[in-house]
């Protein structure tokens, strides 16, 4: 493995731990026993290195958006998906734990990017489900659930950042589902599905 991405594996790994403003160039250049003129060849500084996660962060969750048919996906199939989704946001983690530091308004436009791609998701996911009659809200009422749900979304690494990956991962499926639930004509199929 090359530098470059050993400098880019070691700051995921640190920033997700620590969270990316409580790390500098010079934390990075020490845990991976460089000097800080080798990291700097690489990465202009810091802030390069984060908009290079987050350009892989968005590539990741862009490709899984791009595979799913919100038409005909079936409910086993959108289990498995949000699964996949809520990995990818967990092994970038900081990027939602540090929203402020990563996209303030005039910084980081790939973060922004990302925000309003999930927040779109979501919003057409529920236009998605009303479409197949299987949502009661309409309108405003489910733009404000499509609000809370990209809300939960992003906040729901903070209540999990103790446990395995995979169980974070699941709390976190279920905690977005049982915000739509109450709104469902009828409960959703997921049981008996293999992760």
């Amino acid at each position: 493995m090359g530098t470059r991405q050993r400098i880019l594996d070691i700051s995921l790994a640190m920033f997700n731990h620590h969270g990316s403003a409580n790390i500098t160039s010079l934390d990075i250049a020490a845990e991976l026993e460089i000097s800080p003129g080798n990291l700097y060849y690489h990465f202009k500084g810091k802030e390069e290195i984060i908009n290079q996660l987050s350009k892989e962060c968005e590539l990741a969750v862009s490709t899984l958006l791009a595979r799913v048919d919100l038409e005909e996906i079936s409910e086993p199939e959108y289990w498995v998906f949000l699964h996949s989704l809520l990995r990818v946001c967990l092994h970038y983690r900081f990027l939602f734990l540090d929203l402020q530091t990563v996209a303030p308004d005039s910084g980081n436009r790939r973060a922004q990017r990302l925000m309003k791609q999930l927040h779109s998701f979501t919003s057409h996911s529920l236009a998605a489900l009303e479409d197949k009659a299987l949502l009661q809200l309409k309108g405003e009422n489910r733009e404000e659930l499509a609000d809370n749900l990209f809300l939960l979304g992003l906040s729901w690494l903070c209540f999990d950042s103790g446990d395995s990956d995979e169980k974070a991962v699941e709390r976190g499926a279920h905690r977005l589902i049982s915000l739509v639930n109450p709104h469902l004509t009828r409960q959703l199929n997921f049981a008996d599905i293999d992760q």
